[in-house]
């Protein structure tokens, strides 16, 4: 007898489980929007970017839930339940109870709201070519912090860099704004010439600077910067060099 009553106990927890699951299931579905596909087809990417391969297209007419949105991509779910990475221009023309999905285009006000920034730069390092790379997080609209690392190429030594600088822009509403640095980083010297015994060398550097920043479309702008850098040597004295560069960073 008891055997029986735990046995029907199982099933009816297992029912009510089934059941639980279920209106949950519904309740998360409840809160993605659903939209229509307006354009003849989408194309769904395996992640957030056009390098990610495309592995399914959704038809005219079909209908996809918006899971979650990342930069300028959207995770959607077809009823079919394929999920997949769709570019914002597609899904700007995809249909919201008949009106166009209200996608979050990139504007101004997000680059002045931005939190990461980052860009590759190429120009001049003490009359040598450059090229380097940063990445910088803004703690506020008018302060952060950057990372930047690169190499230099001369006629009598190459090197490497690496330097952490601190960024003020006075004012982050202008399109067109300007900016301060002052940093400090490693220089890796590796000198050219041969008739000598020379050797590799490493010395730390402190650098300021100016800059302007030129908001272009979308997550784009155009920077440009000047810096003047001490090189802290071993020896009685220490050594400047100046830098120029211009590049194109993005911003999340």
């Amino acid at each position: 007898m008891l055997v029986g009553n735990a046995k029907k106990l199982s099933v009816l927890l297992l029912v009510f489980g089934g059941l639980l699951i279920s209106i949950a299931a519904r309740a998360t579905d409840d809160e993605y929007v659903s939209v229509q596909i307006a354009d003849p087809y989408i194309e769904l990417h395996t992640g957030p970017g056009r390098g990610y391969p495309i592995f399914y297209i959704a038809q005219r007419g079909e209908t996809v839930q918006v899971l979650k949105q990342r930069t300028d991509w959207y995770k959607v779910r077809t009823v079919k339940g394929k999920e997949g990475w769709v570019a914002l221009e597609q899904m700007g023309r995809t249909l919201e109870n008949g009106q166009p999905l209200a996608v979050n285009y990139p504007t101004f006000a997000a680059y002045t709201k931005r939190h990461w920034e980052g860009g590759f730069m190429t120009g001049s390092f003490a009359g040598a070519d450059t090229v380097s790379v940063y990445g910088g997080y803004h703690f506020t609209t008018n302060i952060s912090a950057e990372l930047d690392a690169g190499q230099y190429f001369g006629n009598f030594a190459n090197g490497k860099f690496a330097t952490a600088n601190l960024v003020l822009q006075p004012f982050p509403e202008w399109r067109i704004a300007p900016f301060v640095t002052l940093g400090t980083g490693i220089l890796w010297t590796e000198p050219k010439a041969t008739l000598v015994n020379t050797k590799d060398r490493s010395d730390q550097v402190v650098d300021a600077g100016i800059g302007v920043r030129y908001y272009l479309t979308r997550r784009f702008l155009l920077r440009a910067q000047y810096k003047n850098y001490v090189v802290l040597t071993d020896r009685d004295t220490n050594q400047n060099a100046e830098e120029w560069k211009i590049g194109i960073s993005t911003f999340f």
